[in-house]
């Protein structure tokens, strides 16, 4: 196999310039299939648990523990995630009007701040709903406790309103 480079290239040169063809087509036969072959596969890390397992709480008993004992209800629950199975919505926050300017949910003396807003879209207030809450202690307002950052769910009625709720 020769290539010339010009009709006017001398004898040497276009030995050379043959050599160099057929290197580089060896090159190219040799690297192509080589670097097809060594495929790099991701592994994903193993599992771990992230958090552990939320302390399941009923909001009314953690109330009155508080109120007998804050310090000691404070050691023991601060810093820890909560679950509420069972929050009966009694009154909840439009809009974060005052006296308090977060969203939540309230059962009894219990304030459940929602972490995100949109989770009060499908919660009704006085019409009988029941969520599921999970969230942090974060101490006392006024009379109420406070449960801060909380993820709701709501269990009752299925799936929760699908209508805008009237102060829209």
């Amino acid at each position: 196999m020769k290539i010339i480079l010009s009709p006017k290239a001398k004898k040497g040169q276009r030995a050379t310039s043959s050599v160099a063809a057929v290197v580089i087509v060896i090159l190219v036969l040799v690297i192509m299939p080589a670097s097809s072959c060594s495929q790099n596969t991701l592994t994903p890390p193993p599992a771990t648990t992230i958090t552990e397992t939320p302390i399941e709480v009923d909001p009314l008993e953690l109330y009155e523990e508080y109120l007998a004992d804050p310090e000691s209800t404070k050691e023991k629950y601060q810093g820890k995630k909560l679950f509420f199975p069972h929050v009966e919505v009694e009154k909840m926050s439009f809009l974060g009007e005052p006296p308090d300017p977060e969203k939540f949910v309230q059962m009894g003396n219990v304030k459940f701040r929602v972490r995100y807003h949109s989770q009060l879209n499908n919660i009704r207030e006085g019409e009988g709903y029941i969520v599921e809450a999970t969230g942090t202690l974060w101490g006392m307002q006024w009379t109420y406790l406070i449960i801060e950052d909380c993820w709701l769910k709501v269990i009752y009625p299925p799936g929760g309103a699908t209508d805008l709720p009237p102060e829209y």
